[in-house]
């Protein structure tokens, strides 16, 4: 069985609800795939030191 297409829509719904709920506002299939948002990091080595994200307040987080 290829569960594929369906993990993939359970995983970008889950996506929706993270950033509707950071966000304040209600966040579409659409919205969310047309989203220019990039969440990886900018340089991967094992030796980069990441500072973590500030944590995300409803009605200041802007959904990109």
């Amino acid at each position: 069985m290829n569960e594929g297409m369906p993990v993939a829509e359970a995983t970008m719904s889950c996506i929706m609800a993270r950033e509707s709920a950071y966000s304040g506002i209600e966040v579409t299939w659409d919205m969310i795939m047309n989203s220019k948002q990039d969440l990886q990091p900018k340089a991967f080595d094992y030796k980069l030191t990441m500072q973590p994200p500030p944590l995300p307040v409803p009605g200041k987080y802007k959904f990109s």
